[in-house]
């Protein structure tokens, strides 16, 4: 029997390890790619379709796969028969580039200055480059219509992840999380406290970004609101009540942990061995 894979491509700072963390504690065959190259979007991060065949071989009953190093126009999902469906979270662009400095300064320890990382071509247009590989946003939304199966924001989660659990189509898939990863810098940068011309920087660096942005969140929410219209704001209600007090099982966490090791410290590096040989 077919069983149908799905791909979920990570772009920082929109969400991603909370949706790690929900797809791996109810898929145990759920699998979370660990990025080995500190800039993701470069070619030098990409997971390539040799690498993906190499780690299918290791992981023989994968419902899934995420990370920072997948790309959609790589052709994964010639590697499967059966329904193979490619989704992502956007966010906002411009509170997205502005958190990627942030966690770049704050958690990865980069001293570098706003003003060097306004000057940073390689996270300009960031979305559209981890969809399309371009900086172009008519194109990006075009891959997202023609290969995505699910696109959600940010801004509208819980709405999001509550359609995304029926889109995949998994009974053990429950939209009740735990958030993970929420950014607390002590010196948030708040787009309206920046001086004019850093302003103008940020939105020319993320204007395909914002293009990208605006069509696809007018596209998906019209689509969704069709397709989910029956009792959709009351069982969204229902789910929400239920988070307030929804907490990961410790047990099933460790469990978890034990299956991201043996991915982390052997397979992954032992397919980067295998392709290079």
């Amino acid at each position: 029997m077919k069983k149908d894979k799905f791909c979920f491509i990570h772009i920082e700072k929109a969400g991603g390890t909370t949706i790690h963390n929900w797809l791996k504690y109810y898929l145990p065959n759920y699998l979370s790619l660990s990025p080995f190259y500190i800039w993701t979007n470069e070619k030098e991060s990409e997971f390539t379709k040799k690498e993906f065949a190499i780690l299918k071989v290791f992981h023989p009953f994968l419902s899934g796969i995420g990370g920072h190093r997948l790309r959609s126009f790589l052709d994964y999902e010639s590697l499967y028969d059966g329904d193979f469906k490619y989704f992502t979270f956007l966010r906002s662009p411009i509170p997205r580039y502005l958190s990627h400095f942030q966690h770049q300064r704050d958690v990865m320890l980069n001293n570098r200055t706003f003003d060097d990382f306004l000057q940073e071509k390689r996270f300009n247009n960031f979305m559209c480059v981890k969809i399309c590989g371009k900086q172009d946003g008519e194109l990006a939304f075009s891959y997202l219509k023609e290969k995505y199966s699910f696109v959600g924001f940010i801004e509208q989660f819980n709405k999001s992840l509550f359609v995304l659990s029926k889109i995949l189509g998994n009974q053990n898939l429950i939209p009740l999380y735990e958030k993970k990863n929420e950014g607390h810098p002590k010196n948030k940068l708040n787009f309206n406290f920046l001086l004019p011309e850093q302003q103008k920087a940020v939105i020319k660096n993320n204007k395909e970004d914002i293009k990208l942005y605006e069509l696809a969140f007018e596209y998906y929410s019209e689509l969704y609101d069709n397709d989910f219209i029956n009792n959709f704001d009351s069982d969204l209600k229902l789910m929400e009540n239920k988070l307030n007090k929804f907490k990961y099982n410790k047990f099933r966490k460790h469990i978890i942990r034990i299956y991201k090791g043996y991915n982390y410290y052997l397979t992954e590096p032992l397919s980067r061995v295998i392709l290079k040989k």
